[in-house]
């Protein structure tokens, strides 16, 4: 399993790729942030591949 956090500062986008992503099996997102600045928080408290 492929684990991804999506980052982008625009809801709509996000929304747009989880929809993507959700769809293919092996993927799985585990986090979701809008600006950098929480990245690093989210990082340590899940580990994401991509």
């Amino acid at each position: 399993m492929t684990t991804v956090m999506l980052v982008d500062d625009q809801e709509m986008i996000r929304k747009g790729l989880r929809v993507i992503i959700d769809a293919y099996p092996g993927l799985d997102v585990v986090a979701e942030a809008g600006d950098g600045g929480v990245i690093a928080s989210k990082q340590h408290s899940r580990s994401a591949g991509v």
